[in-house]
């Protein structure tokens, strides 16, 4: 299976999914935890199967949420 979701764009934040097989990874992540949660659930997206998190850059809108989702679920970065 393939899946690709964008979670957000923008100037608030960034966040997209890519899932293959049994990798789920997120290209940056520019949300706090509890939002980017609650935006995954909208999209059936169970975040407890997180492989990876993939940074562009380190604009805020890219990354202010990255070190707290990477620590929650226990994933490297990227």
């Amino acid at each position: 299976m393939f899946r690709f979701a964008s979670l957000g764009s923008g100037s608030r934040g960034n966040a997209t999914l890519i899932q293959a097989g049994d990798q789920l990874v997120f290209i940056d992540n520019g949300y706090a935890v509890k939002e980017l949660f609650a935006r995954a659930q909208k999209c059936s997206i169970d975040l407890s199967t997180l492989t990876a998190i993939c940074v562009t850059h380190e604009h805020g809108y890219h990354a202010r949420g990255v070190g707290v989702l990477a620590r929650k679920c226990a994933v490297p970065v990227y």
